[in-house]
């Protein structure tokens, strides 16, 4: 199995820590794709030093990590591969983050994307037999970051559904990996060289907490295209035991939402409680 691995970097002081996890890969022959903005002569000395061959393709600073993903999948070609590794650097100021029940400040966001994938060599070989052997596996992802689009964001609903039909893109299993980094076979992605997308359509210099964004919408869709070809997203097996208590607590926080919950949509404005399962609006 021949592997693209994509680097997006964005915070070139975290360079250092992803070269040290990218060593980790010896499990199959792979090539090396590092996209950022600006001239960073330091950043692509270390860039060449760790891999001579590596491929440095320079991108504006516009759709976060998104773009420069899709600008490489419509750039190389991907019959060459047999599967693609996508990593990039994540901002990690103190802020804390919600995702699927879990608070994440600090590099934790961060560790708990790239960990499942990367923590080791014999963690990257277990990932990548994961996807050598279950010919039903199509990605693999943290297990902590396997999202439900929810019901009050635009990019998890209407913009979602309104790309999509654009694109002829149909899926009922919508979940995505959030946060975007993955180990995924290349097959899925082969329809989206052809896509009318280009730099103009994302959004340049975007805050992160942004919402509706084109970058966020394609977060959602690099992982539904998966899903669309037939495939399954999966948990990379990581520290099982882990998992198993952070599905019990996700499970019962469910539960718990079914019961009661209070939202503010971003797409109308409204607020919504839902009581003993039944959503309706707040005056």
């Amino acid at each position: 199995m021949k592997l693209l691995v994509h680097l997006h970097i964005y915070y070139h002081e975290q360079l250092d820590w992803y070269l040290e996890k990218l060593s980790y890969i010896k499990a199959c022959p792979w090539d090396l794709v590092v996209t950022w903005s600006g001239e960073h002569p330091q950043s692509e000395a270390k860039i060449h030093a760790f891999r001579p061959d590596a491929h440095i393709l320079p991108v504006s600073n516009a759709g976060y990590d998104i773009w420069p993903f899709l600008h490489i999948l419509k750039t190389l070609p991907l019959d060459a591969y047999d599967a693609v590794l996508k990593l990039h650097t994540k901002n990690t100021d103190e802020r804390t983050n919600i995702i699927n029940g879990i608070r994440l400040s600090g590099t934790k966001w961060r560790d708990c994307l790239v960990l499942p994938l990367l923590e080791s060599t014999g963690q990257f070989q277990k990932t990548l037999q994961c996807l050598e052997k279950d010919p039903q596996c199509g990605m693999l992802c943290s297990g902590y970051m396997i999202r439900q689009p929810s019901r009050y964001l635009p990019e998890d609903s209407c913009a979602l559904d309104a790309e999509m039909q654009r694109i002829g893109l149909q899926s009922k299993d919508r979940r995505f990996c959030a946060g975007s980094m993955f180990l995924a076979r290349i097959s899925p992605y082969l329809p989206l060289k052809d896509l009318d997308l280009s730099e103009a359509d994302f959004e340049s210099g975007a805050s992160s907490h942004a919402i509706g964004t084109m970058a966020h919408i394609y977060e959602r869709i690099i992982s539904i295209v998966v899903s669309a070809e037939g495939y399954r997203i999966k948990p990379a097996p990581y520290r099982r035991t882990a998992y198993f208590f952070w599905k019990c607590g996700r499970t019962l926080g469910l539960i718990l939402k079914q019961i009661f919950e209070i939202n503010h949509s971003q797409i109308n404005g409204k607020k919504y409680m839902t009581l003993l399962g039944v959503t309706f609006p707040l005056q």
